[in-house]
């Protein structure tokens, strides 16, 4: 799993710089396998053909941070507004 993810990383990396179109499109399939590993790991199903906009919903929700599914008791949501609260603090301080 970790070396599909890098490897697309990797090649959007290097086409960047000649092909930011290609790369953008790499950076979208990128998302689209992260979603797909976070999903399986987690047990839910869906459809190879799913794209990104389904995939990220399922994977918001079955992390309990999509708008529709984030409590404040549950963890996901608890961890991602620390960095929030964090950069907040920052930005007060500057």
């Amino acid at each position: 799993k970790t070396d599909s993810v890098r490897e697309v990383w990797e090649r959007a990396q290097t086409r960047r710089a000649e092909d930011p179109d290609g790369a953008i499109t790499l950076a979208r399939t990128l998302l689209e396998t992260v979603c797909k590993h976070i999903l399986a790991d987690r047990g839910v199903a869906y459809d190879e053909g799913d794209e990104l906009p389904r995939l990220y919903r399922l994977t918001g929700e079955s992390l309990q941070i999509a708008p529709n599914t984030a409590t404040e008791d549950s963890e996901a949501y608890r961890e991602c507004r620390r960095p929030k609260l964090l950069n907040q603090a920052t930005l007060a301080w500057a």
